[in-house]
């Protein structure tokens, strides 16, 4: 029988997940679902580190975050972890490269 904490960490946890998967699904639709292809793994990773900068930022220097919560900027790193993720699953190119060479 599970205790009420772990019950209580999965409900939070689904909760969370839920968020963030609504989120990624409304920025796809936003977006346009090759946004993300247009560079690749290199802008995800780009975006992954404009993030982290945000994050130490606040973190480091006590600073607050003008743009957006402190949530968002982690939904943000969770999100396009997840996107990397499934474009990897789902084979898409993330060759930033064949992907310019296509378009010229």
């Amino acid at each position: 029988m599970e205790s009420n904490e772990n019950k209580e960490f999965e409900e939070i946890l689904h909760a969370v997940i839920s968020e963030i998967e609504q989120l990624l699904i409304k920025k796809n639709k936003d977006y346009g679902a090759k946004n993300l292809l247009t560079f690749g793994s290199l802008g995800i990773l780009i975006r992954l580190s404009d993030k982290l900068e945000r994050l130490k930022n606040h973190i480091l220097n006590n600073s607050e975050l003008n743009n957006e919560s402190l949530d968002d900027t982690l939904k943000d790193i969770a999100g396009y972890s997840i996107m990397w993720l499934v474009l990897s699953k789902e084979n898409y190119e993330l060759d930033y490269r064949k992907i310019i060479q296509e378009n010229k």
